[in-house]
């Protein structure tokens, strides 16, 4: 939980720091703007997800991160992400934790890329200046469905390859 909150810290002071330092050199804000501020921040996300996804194929197909190994201990006792962690850095080092990390951070930037992309976009589609806030509530939640669609359907082709 706190990996994920230090992720989203990390993606959305990224994502707004990008697109002001790109608004800076023009006056408006297209949707590759959005794309491109979403990729820098994928790719500045690595440090968080890197540790916690499956290693491409390294040491052994069963051996993986953090979060996949945690999720294929035994339900009545499954160790500590922190133990998980220290298990992996004892065995290989800090590298044990990155590698693979390259792959993580294309996937992340790609998919990042296209969750900002698809989020403005669905927004500028689906927002009426003329909505109540309760309707704009609801419109801009189907814009975060939508933008979640377009990222997975962006990686996946991705992850694929990576199997």
């Amino acid at each position: 939980m706190l990996g994920l909150g230090f992720l989203n810290a990390i993606l959305f002071t990224s994502y707004n720091a990008t697109a002001q330092s790109i608004l800076q050199v023009t006056d408006r804000y297209p949707l590759s703007t959005a794309w491109s501020a979403g990729a820098v921040a994928g790719m500045a996300c690595w440090i968080v997800s890197a540790p916690t996804e499956l290693y491409p194929l390294y040491w052994s197909r069963l051996t993986c991160r953090v979060k996949c190994r945690a999720q294929l201990l035994p339900r009545n006792h499954p160790p500590s992400s922190f133990h998980i962690m220290r298990d992996i850095y004892r065995a290989h080092g800090l590298r044990g934790l990155y590698f693979g990390g390259l792959i993580t951070s294309v996937r992340d930037s790609i998919g990042y890329g296209f969750y900002f992309w698809g989020y403005e976009g669905a927004k500028l589609v689906l927002l009426d200046a003329a909505d109540s806030d309760r309707m704009r509530m609801g419109k801009m939640l189907g814009a975060g469905g939508i933008a979640g669609c377009i990222t997975w359907a962006s990686v996946y082709p991705l992850g694929t390859l990576i199997s």
